[in-house]
């Protein structure tokens, strides 16, 4: 946990407000979330961890920056353990 109480069971929205993301992460993030596919539903970080690098690289206009972008926000959260997020973005 973090100053802001930012944590791996934080709502996804809450966090990119608190963090002023880029426009392009909210808005894949936010229409994952209000779009899901399949049984992939992503409501929390912990959900966004847990997602199977196939998932990952499925969703539309995530490329290497939006990825790097996440693993900063898993870092700032206190999350240490990216999985299969670490394989992903240009700085590995």
């Amino acid at each position: 946990m973090n100053l802001f109480g930012l944590n791996i069971d934080s709502k996804i929205e809450d966090v990119l407000i608190d963090l002023d993301c880029s426009n392009r992460l909210w808005n894949i993030l936010m229409h994952r979330i209000n779009h899901h596919y399949d049984d992939s539903k992503i409501i929390t970080m912990r959900d966004l961890l847990n997602m199977p690098k196939e998932d990952i690289l499925k969703i539309r206009n995530l490329g290497s920056k939006t990825a790097d972008e996440i693993k900063s926000i898993f870092k700032y959260c206190g999350i240490n353990d990216n999985k299969d997020w670490k394989s992903l973005g240009k700085n590995n």
